[in-house]
């Protein structure tokens, strides 16, 4: 697994778009911490390999969730906490921004249609990163296991 120090976290998170086309697998907001986990596209890699990333914000303050307004929008309770293995789908984020405001950095998270958008403001970020190996051990069912290390991980949660 690769830790990136908060400086060179942030200098990824501007450098480029870590959210474009990403296969999100959760996000959580809780108090002053968002934490989003994902899948990024990484064409370099091996077939059956993939890149997992976790992205800790920390001091988040003006945490806030825009979701359109559909009469039958199955993510209207979803605010502040999104697990992908709970709905039926993929759901790729796709794009972010982030701007310098005051001493701090306010980013803006565009995730698919009926999920809308996520904004906050934050001091710090850590970014980490680790590529997976999947193997299929039954029908439809695959393990994934970190290459770096072979410890064997959940899909949906790579980091914990």
């Amino acid at each position: 697994m690769k830790e990136f120090t908060k400086e060179d976290s942030l200098i990824q998170l501007k450098g480029s778009d870590l959210f474009e086309n990403t296969l999100m697998l959760r996000f959580r907001y809780d108090h002053d911490e968002f934490t989003w986990e994902g899948i990024r596209t990484n064409w370099t890699l091996e077939r059956g390999q993939r890149e997992f990333i976790c992205l800790n914000f920390d001091d988040v303050s003006y945490f806030k969730r825009i979701i359109p307004e559909k009469h039958n929008n199955k993510f209207r309770d979803v605010i502040s906490e999104f697990y992908s293995e709970n709905f039926s789908g993929t759901y790729e984020s796709e794009s972010s921004s982030i701007h310098e405001e005051k001493g701090s950095y306010k980013i803006a998270i565009t995730l698919p249609y009926l999920l809308g958008k996520i904004t906050f403001s934050f001091d710090r970020v850590m970014l980490r990163s680790k590529i997976g190996l999947g193997e299929q051990i039954a029908s439809n069912t695959w393990q994934y296991k970190d290459l770096e290390t072979g410890v064997p991980f959940d899909f949906y949660r790579p980091f914990e």
